[in-house]
């Protein structure tokens, strides 16, 4: 049996070396390994290579034992011929980029073979065209040779052919160099210039939107722009800044025990913003937070107040994790607006999570969607969706029947409001949710003789129909009224008609005369059978001559009949002009008095009817049902909130003595006495003792700095390093640490030039004193060698 060597527990076979060789640990086989690659499959518990096949084929081949791995490595750096490695390693083939040679599928060895045929034949046609005796053809004419002037470049003796062949490959390879660099110098100068914010041609342009750096900058300046100038600007201004930042520290630490911490400050006096407002956004969760109007409205409309959307859904949403649009400029929009990454949309009309299930309302409610485009390929967009943090119910509860939020923009829903009209319990992703518009703009329509304009609704005023100069609509008399057929001409047909209808009802006696009343019509025929009573009495001849009555009241001088119906019509005459008179002021009289009524009645907050109208959606009055009632309520509710102003008066008293407590201050607010301690007696206040502290902590720094480095030192001494600059298979190392025990770390290098490493490898150390100590290889190598002194250190403190 052949004696291989042992190198890390592989047998080698013999002339058979590695270099560069890399075992790899993995989980699982790699997809698409390249040839050549070696790795340990850890959950198989298996060696695996990657190889070519005699077919061309990339296969995977498994090593059941440590010793097939071992034989095949060493197959495979085998050198033994008619039994080396490359026979063993399949190659695929291929044909040269200028298509004079090409290789079929085989084994290495036999590619390597038939590159060697292919070179052996083409220094053949060489020789036999390259004789260098003169005078022998076109193709053999022979060349001297000669060195450059400057030694850069030179032709042995050859034909003339290949020198010129040589100096056209040299002049193409001075000219792809000179491309190269010069093209590389040009990209370099040019990300330099990007870099540097200046033009291609090198010009410096003063940035839009500077600060500091603006073109009027350098004038006012006088200076020419550019970087260095822009620095100087920029160095003055931070001069500027830092002088402004400095004063400001001072006039802020004079002014630090007069501040009121803006996180867990308390207030100890009444704070007067005057008529300033105080904003806040923060929705309350504590009995003694401050709210804001929002909060103030949403909770009188029985509403969960959540920020804004941009937008609401018109539509299912087709894929919650990445739903695809095409509108051809890679856009994504909802309800005819273009979304961005950041924007909160409203989902009402269902969605599925994935694309694969069927939309459900169980994925309504509020997301923040992520906007992306599919490829730089296509103009499609895609939207991810994922539930907003004030919706996504975390804490529990927080999604609830009542949660509301309105819509920004939109075709079908800008500035609408939805709210959640699902019954609690509600959890998420189980619970169907149902969004139920409560608001919005542009919702209502004009019907027949109403005109809108936004939101302002308007009367169409038809004939006789006018605007009184009070906003009142009445009828039309500046034309008279008169009787028609068609509306508009007068007539006096049969079929036109003026009715006026006087209710039996709005007519009455008094000793004043006649007013609307009930008995209307029994007065005019009281008035008839007093007439012929009055005829009678009046003793009139059977030839009808009327004898005048002197204790009469219209008829003491009538003559006749005639005469006594004319001053009894005279009177009843004058008599209806002073009822017309007194029925239109009675009118106008109540029809002030219900217009005041009305009035007084919507300023209390009652109804038309008097009736009181309860405030089901306020805080304190909901059960009240009159005025009476409501007084009492806000009554009660002012003091209990007088009272939990007053326990949150002690409680806020109690905090501060709380903090005085725990700050180890006196009630008043005084520093207790410190006279006992090392540091900080004699200090006032706790500023004062913290800088103390802060004084004598630093001198004890310095301590232990000059501690530390004296520390340093010493490991610093006890170490040494060393390169080796030759290759060597024995290198002597002079560490001169004067220690019998040390420890020694020995990098070794494998391969030449550009792929040279070093590794740490096992090698034999041998300690021939205490200040020298031999490196031994199997090879000649360069080395890196780190010798430490194990030793104790002095304590820096004795």
């Amino acid at each position: 049996m052949a004696n291989y060597p042992i190198f890390h527990g592989i047998t080698l076979a013999n002339s058979a070396t590695f270099e560069n060789l890399v075992i790899e640990s993995l989980a699982s086989d790699p997809q698409g390994a390249s040839e050549g690659r070696v790795w340990y499959n850890s959950a198989e518990k298996q060696f695996k290579a990657s190889i070519t096949d005699e077919g061309g084929a990339l296969t995977t081949i498994a090593f059941q034992t440590t010793q097939e791995f071992t034989d095949f490595l060493a197959a495979l750096a085998s050198q033994e011929a008619g039994n080396s490695g490359a026979s063993k390693v399949g190659y695929e083939g291929k044909q040269g980029s200028n298509a004079k040679f090409s290789a079929q599928a085989s084994t290495l060895d036999n590619i390597i073979g038939a590159i060697i045929d292919a070179v052996d034949a083409d220094k053949q046609a060489l020789a036999d065209l390259g004789a260098q005796n003169a005078g022998l053809g076109t193709n053999k004419i022979g060349y001297e040779g000669k060195a450059g002037g400057l030694g850069e470049f030179s032709i042995a003796p050859t034909t003339l052919k290949a020198a010129l062949d040589a100096m056209v490959d040299q002049i193409d390879i001075n000219k792809a160099a000179s491309k190269v660099s010069s093209e590389a110098i040009q990209a370099e100068l040019d990300k330099t210039q990007a870099a540097a914010g200046l033009s291609e041609s090198g010009d410096y342009t003063p940035p839009t939107g500077a600060n500091y750096l603006k073109s009027e900058d350098f004038t006012n300046a006088s200076k020419v722009p550019s970087l260095a100038a822009a620095d100087e600007l920029l160095d003055d201004a931070i001069k500027s800044l830092t002088d402004t930042v400095q004063s400001n520290k001072v006039a802020a630490e004079q002014a630090d025990d007069l501040k009121l911490n803006i996180a867990g400050g308390v207030m100890t006096g009444a704070l007067d913003m005057g008529t300033n407002p105080i904003s806040s956004a923060h929705v309350p969760t504590q009995p003694n937070h401050l709210v804001n109007l929002k909060y103030i409205d949403g909770m009188r409309a029985g509403l969960d107040v959540r920020e804004s959307v941009r937008v609401a859904t018109t539509a299912p949403i087709a894929n919650l994790g990445g739903d695809i649009q095409d509108n051809g400029d890679n856009s994504y929009q909802i309800d005819g607006v273009t979304l961005v990454s950041g924007d909160r949309v409203l989902i009402k009309n269902s969605a599925s999570q994935n694309g694969t299930d069927s939309p459900s309302a169980i994925y309504n409610g509020i997301y923040v969607v992520t906007i992306s485009e599919v490829s730089d390929q296509t103009t499609e967009a895609k939207a991810e969706f994922e539930r907003a943090i004030d919706a996504d119910g975390t804490p529990d509860g927080e999604v609830t029947n009542g949660m509301h939020t309105f819509i920004e923009e939109g075709a079908t829903y800008a500035n609408a409001g939805f709210v959640l009209g699902t019954p609690n319990p509600i959890s998420l992703e189980t619970t169907e949710l149902t969004f139920v518009q409560f608001s919005g703009a542009g919702q209502l329509t004009a019907g027949a003789g109403i005109q809108k304009d936004g939101n302002t609704l308007f009367l169409n005023f038809g004939a006789g129909v006018k605007e009184s100069p009070t906003d009142e609509i009445g009828i039309d008399f500046g034309d008279g009224l008169f009787t028609t057929e068609d509306g508009s001409t007068e007539s006096d047909a049969s079929a036109a008609k003026l009715q006026i209808k006087i209710d039996g009802d709005t007519l009455e006696k008094s000793n004043a005369g006649l007013k609307v009343s009930a008995t209307f019509q029994d007065s005019v025929n009281a008035i008839a059978n007093e007439l012929n009573a009055t005829q009678i009495a009046a003793g009139l001849e059977a030839d009808g001559r009327y004898v005048a009555d002197s204790e009469t009241n219209y008829l003491t001088a009538v003559t006749s009949l005639k005469t006594a119906d004319k001053a009894l019509d005279d009177a009843i005459k004058a008599v209806d002009e002073r009822l017309s008179s007194e029925s239109e002021a009675h009118n106008n009289a109540r029809q002030a008095l219900q217009l005041e009524l009305d009035k007084t009645q919507v300023g209390t907050g009652l109804e038309l009817d008097g009736s009181y109208k309860q405030a089901t959606d306020s805080n304190y009055l909901n059960t009240a049902t009159s005025v009476h009632d409501a007084s009492l309520l806000l009554d009660s509710a002012l003091k209990a909130v007088s009272s939990e102003l007053v326990a949150e008066k002690i409680a806020r008293e109690n905090a501060d003595n709380a903090i005085k407590q725990g700050a180890g201050l006196s009630a008043d607010g005084s520093m207790q006495s410190v006279d006992s301690y090392t540091y900080i007696k004699d200090t006032t206040s706790l500023f004062g003792a913290i800088t103390k502290l802060d004084v004598e902590m630093a001198s004890e720094l310095g301590g232990v700095r000059s501690n530390i480095t004296n520390v340093v030192n010493q490991v610093n001494d006890n170490v040494y390093f060393e390169l080796s600059q030759n290759k060597l298979m024995q290198h002597k190392i002079e560490h001169n640490l004067n220690s019998e025990y040390v420890d020694v770390m020995v990098w070794v290098e494998r391969g030449e030039g550009e792929d040279a490493r070093f590794y740490n490898d096992i090698t034999m150390v041998k300690q021939e004193s205490d200040n020298v100590v031999m490196i031994y290889l199997t090879e000649a190598a360069r080395v890196k060698v780190s010798v430490q002194a194990v030793r104790k250190l002095a304590d820096p403190t004795a």
